[in-house]
């Protein structure tokens, strides 16, 4: 009675906060700290009880040509509860027997249980010290694959490495693989948006790349994702995708930072200045040789765990969570630490940094 392919699945599971009730900063889930001025006026009328007792208004045309313009390019977009559940509409609209979808690891390890609960057979690379300092070379192995997934995810750019496939690169995989479709994770993007795969859209059907406002946009309890595609595919995907489950307040939220956007720019602007300050207190000790960043996190690579669990203890004994990375097989580590933009945050994060280099 029960699926078979869900038997075998080893759930996802975020790293663990409920142990850590002491401490003052959370740099472990990337969650960003905007706070938008005047959105909580605009949201506020619409969780009173009588607002809450009807479906949300299924008219979604104002939303999607707001983010359309945001985007830049002439496109389809579809709207979703959250860019992870973007992925298992693509996953399902777009499976086939026997189908196998191929991912780097460490990666966003949700897309591959919901991969792995539709019967996919996964195809992992797994990521060494050297294709995390050089992507070009990880670019190579990627052109000289054997056997062509039915699926690529790829995250643009790379969560938890920071890493980035140029948009040239990423056309290059689009043409040399062209009877497979490309899931491109730009969850990160709007920290660097010319990264973007987005005007590949209308050249390229096997290309489809989901967003998300948890990261740059700091809104992640608010659960809105979003999917950029070519016309057909997306009428492929409203087929099955539920058009009731975007609420009024999520539509709201994408409204109202749509029209102050400039909010954004100067807290993306604010952490990626940030992210610098951190790495040059860090680079002498990264394994990692990335020196440009564009997402809201620092990434350092270890060559042994005894050496990441020492900066990981110490940031905890500083009141600080960060994130251990392991690769599936444990053959690299690593510590992500989520940058802050509020100036005590980012204050007491970087004392913190400095006092372990002076151990």
């Amino acid at each position: 009675m029960r699926n078979k392919f869900v038997e075998n699945v080893n759930p996802y599971k975020p790293s663990d906060r409920k142990s850590f009730n002491e401490v003052d900063l959370y740099l472990d889930w990337n969650e960003s700290d905007l706070i938008w001025s005047n959105l909580e006026k605009k949201i506020f009328p619409l969780i009173k009880p009588k607002s809450l007792n009807r479906y949300p208004d299924l008219n979604n045309l104002n939303t999607i040509n707001s983010l359309e313009d945001y985007v830049g390019e002439k496109c389809s977009i579809d709207l979703y509860p959250g860019s992870d559940n973007a992925h298992e509409y693509i996953l399902r609209a777009f499976k086939t027997e026997a189908a196998s979808v191929f991912i780097l690891d460490p990666g966003y390890s949700n897309f591959r249980v919901s991969a792995q609960s539709l019967g996919y057979d996964i195809d992992t690379l797994t990521l060494k010290n050297e294709d995390i300092s050089d992507f070009d070379f990880l670019f190579s192995k990627l052109l000289g694959l054997k056997k062509a997934p039915n699926i690529f995810y790829l995250i643009n750019p790379h969560s938890p490495t920071g890493n980035t496939f140029t948009k040239n690169q990423i056309e290059k995989l689009l043409i040399k693989y062209s009877n497979s479709l490309f899931i491109i994770d730009e969850a990160y993007v709007d920290f660097s948006i010319d990264l973007s795969s987005a005007s590949l859209i209308k050249k390229h059907p096997n290309l489809i790349i989901t967003r998300s406002f948890s990261k740059a946009f700091s809104l992640a309890g608010s659960r809105i994702g979003f999917s950029i595609t070519n016309k057909s595919n997306s009428n492929h995907l409203k087929k099955i995708i539920n058009t009731k489950h975007l609420t009024d307040v999520s539509k709201t939220i994408i409204m109202h930072t749509m029209e102050n956007i400039n909010e954004l720019k100067d807290h993306v602007s604010k952490i990626k200045k940030n992210v610098e300050k951190i790495h040059n207190v860090f680079k002498f000790m990264n394994l990692s040789e990335l020196n440009q960043f564009n997402t809201n996190f620092y990434f350092l690579l270890f060559s042994n765990k005894k050496n990441r669990n020492d900066l990981y203890n110490f940031f905890l004994k500083n009141k600080i969570l960060t994130r251990k990375i392991d690769s599936f097989d444990k053959s690299l580590c690593g510590l992500r630490i989520t940058i802050p933009g509020k100036d005590n945050s980012f204050k007491k994060l970087l004392i913190a940094s400095k006092e372990y280099l002076k151990k």
